[in-house]
């Protein structure tokens, strides 16, 4: 039953994209995902070593990252099910159309074929082009959300630096750490 349902392009593009894809995941993207975890962890402990208060600043910003990048996740995943969907209803037009070729030369319906195929591909299109603009929304909300953390802790580390606790230098240190420490979290953010 599930073959009568089923249609052969998207069964196509279910096995050479989505193969690919597990294979990405677990040959390059879970030891990515790894080594930035174990990065921001070290920064973060390094961080609290040197100055509490703006390690506390630092770890401020991970629940409205958190917040930011899970709701553009929920979006971006419901949109890239679709593309998938449109995608294997492109591979599916292709198939049909190219294996009954004679028949559709035979009844003149180049064009009406045309026409059907531009359609689909041109939704696939836009799904394409929505999920293109959530995953920058995503690099974008980081982006803010980490400048606002680095503004905020420079600011309260200039102000202890002018009070006399803290040693320029050890601000200096400081916010190279937490520059350090916001990158890998991108880089978590985009994959």
């Amino acid at each position: 039953s599930f073959h009568t349902r089923a249609r052969s392009g998207d069964l196509l593009t279910r096995i050479a994209g989505d193969t690919n894809q597990l294979k990405n995941v677990f040959a390059e993207s879970i030891l990515k995902f790894a080594a930035h975890a174990l990065t921001v962890v070290g920064m973060f402990a390094v961080m609290f070593a040197l100055n509490w208060k703006i390690g506390l600043i630092a770890l401020a910003t991970l629940p409205f990252l958190c917040f930011s990048l899970f709701h553009l996740y929920r979006k971006t995943k419901a949109s890239v099910k679709t593309q998938k969907k449109q995608e294997g209803r492109v591979a599916s037009r292709m198939s049909e159309v190219l294996s009954a070729i004679p028949v559709v030369q035979a009844f003149a319906r180049e064009t009406h074929e045309e026409a059907r195929f531009d359609a689909v591909t041109a939704e696939t299109l836009r799904e394409s082009i929505r999920v293109a603009r959530l995953e920058a929304a995503a690099t974008r909300s980081a982006e803010i959300i980490t400048a606002l953390g680095t503004a905020a802790a420079v600011l309260f580390g200039a102000l202890q630096v002018m009070n006399g606790e803290m040693l320029p230098g050890e601000l200096v240190l400081v916010v190279g750490y937490l520059t350090n420490m916001y990158s890998p979290i991108k880089s978590l953010a985009k994959l």
